[in-house]
């Protein structure tokens, strides 16, 4: 089973991936020595998939503004699913614990 793209921060919750939005306003603004330069952190994770309980954890930053953040994540996790999964519709993946194809609780 391949990977469909998630098109928006509601469509990633839904799909049950757990969203985390930081705000390092007052961080960055405070120490001119502050490791991120970036203002926005978001992050989605989804823990216990697959057989072997794995977790998928994307993250996207922006000094611009958090929805440029939740942009930047989105197209990670979008990345990292179509690596993982494929990006062909009906192309048929094989799980490589199991040898089985994914199926939609492995996503």
């Amino acid at each position: 089973m391949a990977s469909t793209t998630l098109a928006s921060v509601a469509a990633a919750t839904a799909a049950g991936y757990v969203l985390q939005r930081v705000d390092l306003g007052v961080l960055v603004a405070a120490s001119p020595t502050a490791q991120t330069k970036n203002r926005f952190r978001t992050t989605f994770i989804k823990r216990g998939l697959g057989n072997n309980n794995n977790t998928l954890r994307a993250d996207g930053e922006s000094s611009a503004s958090s929805g440029a953040a939740d942009t930047a994540a989105l197209a990670a996790l979008n990345a990292q699913r179509q690596a993982r999964y494929g990006f062909d519709t009906t192309a048929l993946n094989i799980n490589p614990a199991t040898g089985a194809a994914y199926t939609a609780a492995d996503i």
